[in-house]
């Protein structure tokens, strides 16, 4: 998944945070620019969502997508 626009970026990091769920930033490896520019194009993120537990609770996936749609609900114009 690419993440272009800085308020999604932010809603996954915050509901990363709400759940409890890793968000790693990192510089792409072929950048060879790291301490001399500011380019986000270079910036890779890894979410990490759990896997479903095997004692049959709510999936990690299916809570990020349950969150994810109610806030597109949210942005939608009436």
């Amino acid at each position: 998944m690419a993440v272009s626009d800085p308020r999604t970026l932010a809603r996954l990091v915050h509901l990363a945070c709400a759940i409890n769920m890793p968000l790693v930033a990192e510089v792409e490896w072929s950048c060879q620019a790291l301490s001399t520019h500011d380019d986000p194009g270079c910036i890779r993120y890894d979410l990490r969502v759990p896997a479903s537990p095997d004692d049959g609770s709510n999936d990690g996936l299916g809570l990020v997508e349950q969150l994810l749609a109610e806030w597109v609900q949210q942005l939608a114009p009436e």
